[in-house]
């Protein structure tokens, strides 16, 4: 059989046309991606897999409708807690007297403190963390803590609704003298002041008798709250003071008297006061004292 000396000729050609250099870069190509898939950590690979499939079976178990109705659920916060935060109103005081040591003054960037004789004014950390005002043993001691020139509270400002105050306390003894809420800022703030007609409102009490009290430049208001006390017996009081309506007294958050003729008028400071008086020292203890404005 005759060769075909085409066919021969072809092929000669396709050899001569060859690029032999291009073509030996491919085969190491070749053999370079073989040597990579020769080291894939397979075992590994297939563990990050699980990982990723884990995840994404996480985040499709999410239930966004669930979250969406808790987010919505969330409350909005309150007016007071506003107060309480400082971003509505004036900067509030919050105290709980847990800045010392026991038998220490308390926080002296918060509190002034007038004492006389053996009358003391000191953190207490036995029982409940709280603070002792004590007005001692001598006739008309007087024991005062007050935010006299540190803070006072200007509840007639434009936009502030209101004057609230809180604080938790007992009296060892009612029989003694004491006053404790707002009065005006530049009072002495001494307890036998309480029932005088100074921009106030608190609680008094004298010779085992407790008002509410509240006071313009006039005169003011009393209610008897002393059923609602008793000697070396916690009690809560929060007054709240809607400018130019009512103060309202509350005693362990029942309303016990509601005031509307004597509103205090003028810029006031926060105060505790103990008098030693009909030969008796109430000895207050205060586990925290609270105001601010709405």
């Amino acid at each position: 059989m005759a060769p075909d000396v085409a066919a021969v000729q072809a092929v000669v050609d396709a050899i001569r046309a060859a690029d032999f250099p291009a073509t030996n870069g491919l085969v190491v190509a070749v053999g370079l991606v073989n040597e990579a898939i020769r080291t894939v950590d397979v075992p590994a690979l297939a563990a990050e897999h699980v990982v990723i499939d884990t995840v994404v079976d996480a985040i499709r178990a999410v239930d966004v409708p669930a979250i969406q109705a808790a987010i919505v659920a969330i409350p909005a916060v309150t007016a007071k807690q506003q107060g309480l935060l400082g971003v509505r109103g004036q900067p509030p005081l919050q105290e709980f007297f847990q800045n010392g040591a026991n038998g220490d003054p308390p926080d002296a960037s918060k509190w002034v403190l007038t004492v006389d004789g053996d009358a003391s004014i000191a953190i207490s950390t036995g029982g409940i963390w709280s603070c002792n005002i004590s007005a001692g043993t001598g006739a008309a001691n007087d024991a005062v803590m007050r935010t006299f020139g540190i803070q006072n509270f200007a509840p007639f400002k434009e936009g502030i609704t209101s004057l609230n105050f809180k604080a938790r306390f007992y009296a060892g003894d009612l029989s003694g003298e004491f006053g404790i809420g707002t009065i005006s800022a530049t009072s002495l703030a001494t307890a036998n002041l309480w029932d005088t007609a100074l921009s106030q409102m608190g609680i008094w009490c004298d010779n085992d008798t407790v008002y509410a009290e509240s006071a313009d430049a006039v005169a003011d208001e009393q209610t008897d709250l002393t059923a609602y006390f008793a000697d070396a017996t916690w009690v809560t009081i929060e007054i709240i003071h809607e400018i130019g309506v009512d103060v309202k007294f509350y005693i362990n958050d029942t309303l016990r008297a509601t005031h509307s003729t004597r509103l205090p008028g003028l810029d006031v400071q926060v105060a505790v006061a103990a008098k030693h008086t009909n030969g008796f020292n109430p000895n207050l203890y205060a586990h925290f004292i609270q105001a601010w404005t709405q």
